[in-house]
Parts: structure tokens; sequence; C-alpha cells
């Protein structure tokens, strides 16, 4: 075990040690006993349909790199890849799984332009929605720390510059050839390729603006599925309410400081959910309830995915 992995493990155990330490474990175990099992049953489909969602914007990206699976394939590599992204910084294990499982296609260089330009997108949806909606965030709320505020904005910034840039022929290579440190930089000529890559896609402007608008629905229904998660515990939260602090919340899960976000959901639940009046424990019962049908709707279809692949003669 690297040593990063070990430092996140140990974020993640001394963040939920805090937690239980500082909240009753007993309310928390109470909360859970009154999950209603039919809307907990609805929110784990749509945790699944979310993954498919997923598999479709990329299958929209692969398509247009002349890269042609079907959307079942897509969406299985796509939940398979949560295995090796649950253990690794900001979920990069799942990107090399999805660029390992279409290497045959037309290699790696061709896939890796469809994770680059998803991850900045994804960014720059979840930034802005944090932005956009940060007044109602700070009417709910109170108030929100100025470092949050300028990381956010300055993270978003730079999502959306590298999503422009990616549009734009030849602007990149323009940039680069004026700095002699990285002019004719093997490293340079690299990441040239990838955007050159992402604008050369078929359709690429039009691709890019279908994609973000995905993007955007993919957040929706993830901000669903929490809705989901609180109704099935009995909690009367609004909807507006989660629209406005789920970004945030989301933004810092993905952070690689901790395994799968471990301690941090928990913790800004918790947080966000007693500023809504309600006890910080269910936030935690919140928490717990999406990852358990992260569980049923993600990893466990994943690990029989990979169970199957593992059987001789069987099909990718």
């Amino acid at each position: 075990m690297s040593i990063a992995v070990g430092l996140r493990i140990a974020t993640a155990v001394s963040l939920v040690a805090v937690l239980l330490f500082v909240l009753d474990p007993g309310e928390i175990l109470q909360a859970l006993g009154r999950v209603e099992l039919g809307v907990f049953a609805l929110l784990c489909c749509l945790a699944f349909a979310d993954r498919a969602l997923m598999a479709y914007k990329w299958n929209l990206l692969l398509r247009a790199r002349e890269i042609h699976i079907s959307h079942w394939r897509a969406t299985a590599i796509m939940v398979k890849a949560h295995l090796p992204g649950a253990v690794t910084p900001g979920a990069l294990g799942g990107d090399a799984y999805r660029v390992a499982a279409l290497a045959s296609h037309k290699g790696a260089t061709a896939v890796l332009p469809t994770l680059v330009l998803e991850r900045f997108v994804g960014l720059a949806v979840l930034g802005t929605a944090a932005l956009v909606t940060l007044p109602m965030t700070v009417r709910y709320v109170g108030s929100v720390s100025l470092t949050v505020v300028l990381s956010v904005s300055g993270a978003t910034l730079l999502a959306i510059v590298v999503a422009w840039i990616a549009t734009q022929q030849g602007l990149v290579r323009d940039i680069v050839s004026r700095i002699p440190i990285l002019a004719g930089s093997r490293t340079a000529e690299r990441v040239l390729g990838v955007f050159e890559s992402l604008v050369e896609s078929r359709g690429s402007r039009g691709l890019h603006l279908a994609f973000t608008l995905l993007s955007y629905l993919e957040l929706l229904a993830v901000i669903g599925i929490a809705y989901l998660g609180a109704r099935a515990l009995g909690l009367e939260v609004s909807f507006l309410y989660l629209l406005c602090v789920m970004p945030l919340i989301l933004i810092a899960a993905r952070l690689p400081i901790s395994i799968s976000g471990i301690g941090v959901l928990e913790g800004l639940l918790a947080y966000f959910m007693a500023a809504a009046g309600f006890n910080p424990e269910d936030g935690v019962a919140l928490a717990l309830v999406l990852r358990a049908a992260e569980v049923i709707a993600v990893y466990i279809p994943a690990m029989l995915l990979t169970l199957r692949d593992l059987r001789p003669g069987s099909p990718e």
C-alpha cells in the first residue's frame, strides 16, 4: 500500500472517529431505522440511472473520436471503473481502467481526450452551480467562508478556461510555441496532442454543448438522489436547499484527501442539515443512506461484472 493511500485511509478513519465522538451514534442508528424501503428502492434505481447517464455522455465523446461501442458496454465499463476509482486519488484509477478497457480500439491517446474534457466540464458545472446558488446558500446558512468562495471561483474559472481552450483550433500550440521552456518539449507535445484531439472531434462545438447540458442534468440527478435519500429518512428538506448546498458538498467530497470522500461527505451533510434545522445526526444518516444506495446500485454490479469477466471465455 502506498503512503498516499495510507494517508487517505488515516484521514477517513480520523474524520469518522471525530464525528462519532462529537455526535450521538445512537441517534444516527435511530434515524436509519426510519428508512422507508420503497423510497430507498427508488433511490437505488435513480443512482444506477445516473451512472447510465454518465456512460451515455462519455459514449458521445467516444463516438466523436470514432470509437464505437454499445451503450451497454460503455455503462459496464463506467460501472466497473468505480472499483479502482474508489481507492485512488481523484478517482484516477477509474480513468486508467477506462483507458485500458478501450486501448485495443485506437490506443490510449484516442480515449484520454474524452476523460480530460469530462473532468474539466464536470468541475466547471459543479463550480458554476455553486457560485450561481451562493447568494441563496448564504441566505440559508448565514455565511460562507471567503476561502471557500475564492477556491471554488478559482477552480471553476480554470475549468471553464481549459474547456474553452479545447474548442480553439491552434490556440494552445500558438501559446506553447511562445514559451521557450515548453517549445519542443515532449511533455508539451503530448499535452498539445490531447487538446488538438479534443478540437478535432467530429462536430466538436455542438458536441461540447450537448455534453455540458447533459452534465447539468446529471448534477440535477445527483441532487435528486440526495433529496430522495432525505425523504427515505422522513426528512422534509427542500429540493431548493439541496440545490444550493450539494454542489459545494460534491466539490469537497471529491478532493483527494480521503477514500471515496468518507468522513468528508458525512461531516458536511451533518453541518448543512444542522444549518437547515435538522439534527446533525440526520445528516450523517443521510450520507450513510446515499452510500448504501451506491453500494447496491454501483459497487455490487461492478463486482458482479468483474467476476463475469474473469470467467474463461466470457465477453468483455
